[in-house]
């Protein structure tokens, strides 16, 4: 008999290009945080596509300083790295409360409007 997979929705992905900077810690016994450089090129409400700077570790915690239009100043999103191949990550958003959530989904909804 095959193996049985769990079905996982999958939301809907964007194809998007802007740069956008992420914080990290620098490690264990280092105070501070390092800023890296990335591109976006790709996002959804889940998470994100980016090609990186510096290679991250997978289910490294960072920060996502997101610039939106809409906004005065970048947007702090938690994430995790959830896959890495060369300089292309992948990272999910840890976004702990709704109202969390409405703000990011309100940012991605003229990217969605401009898919069609």
């Amino acid at each position: 008999m095959e193996e049985i997979r769990e079905f996982e929705y999958r939301v809907p992905r964007f194809q998007v290009d802007f740069h956008f900077v992420l914080q990290t810690e620098l490690g264990p016994g280092v105070t501070g945080q390092g800023v890296i450089n990335a591109r976006c090129h790709e996002i959804s409400e889940g998470g994100l596509a980016a090609w990186v700077a510096e290679p991250l570790d997978v289910n490294s915690k960072v920060i996502l300083l997101l610039s939106f239009p809409c906004e005065s100043a970048p947007v702090p999103v938690a994430a995790v790295v959830t896959r890495r191949h060369g300089s292309d990550h992948a990272f999910s958003f840890v976004l702990p409360s709704m109202k969390e959530r409405d703000h990011l989904r309100q940012h991605l909804l003229p990217m969605q409007s401009s898919e069609g």
